[in-house]
């Protein structure tokens, strides 16, 4: 639907666009990875993402220590 399309636009296009979906988009050893946990799935509704319960950057944990 409408959120799946948004969010796949701020991750998976976006490191298509760059050259590095092997990269940067994806959860894989070997790749760079953000990690954000929500509580329900953000392809049914985007709103969830505004409820951050882990969040987890370059290695390091911000929201659910």
């Amino acid at each position: 639907g409408r959120d799946t399309s948004k969010l796949a636009c701020h991750t998976t296009n976006s490191a298509k666009s760059l050259g590095w979906e092997n990269r940067i988009g994806v959860l894989k050893t070997g790749a760079f990875a953000d990690v954000v946990a929500v509580e329900s799935d953000p392809t049914s509704n985007i709103s969830s993402l505004e409820r951050v319960k882990f969040l987890m950057k370059a290695g390091t944990v911000y929201i659910g220590r």
